[in-house]
This record gives structure tokens, C-alpha cells and sequence, in this order.
């Protein structure tokens, strides 16, 4: 089964999230704690809408271009996704 996390950029100037931009990561257990993921970014200048961040991230859990694979725990798999800058999230 499918998995979505999403992950906001931060308006610097209040400290909150921002309507602008973000990713969303889906991933899919493949294995004993092994997992495929992708990721579907949102421009900083775009409204961030989780909907479409799931379809274009689910979607490209078909194509092997955009799948990457991650070994440990489900939680070790969010954590890496939140540590990650937005703007180094493509080359996670």
C-alpha cells in the first residue's frame, strides 16, 4: 500500500508553513524494512496542494526513472525526508 508524506516550506519572516511550495514524498514497503519512494515537488512560487502532489508522487512510483530505494524502518525514512532541505529533495 502507498504511504504519502508531505513536507512544507516555511515562511521564514512568521515561522509558519507557507502556502507556497513543498514536496510530497509516496512511498511503498518492497521488503523487510526496504522501501521505494518518490518525490513531487512544488515551485516555491506555486500553491502547495496535497492532492496533486499525491497523484504526481504515486505516479512516479511506476516509472523506474524517479525510483529511488531506501534500506531501514519506516520511521528512518521519514526522518531522512524531513532533514532534507526542499531544495536538495530531488536529489534525495
Amino acid at each position: 500500500m502507498i504511504k504519502f508524506h508531505h513536507k512544507r516550506l516555511v515562511d521564514q519572516a512568521h515561522g509558519t508553513p507557507s502556502g507556497k511550495g513543498g514536496a510530497t514524498f509516496a512511498f511503498e514497503e518492497v521488503g523487510n524494512n526496504k522501501f521505494v519512494f518518490t518525490i513531487a515537488r512544488c515551485h516555491e512560487k506555486d500553491n502547495f496542494n496535497k492532492a496533486q502532489g499525491r497523484v504526481k508522487a504515486a505516479g512516479r512510483l511506476n516509472s523506474p526513472r524517479y525510483i529511488r530505494t531506501f534500506n531501514g524502518t519506516r520511521d528512518q525514512l521519514i526522518q531522512h525526508f524531513e532533514q532534507t532541505p526542499i531544495n536538495m529533495i530531488g536529489n534525495l
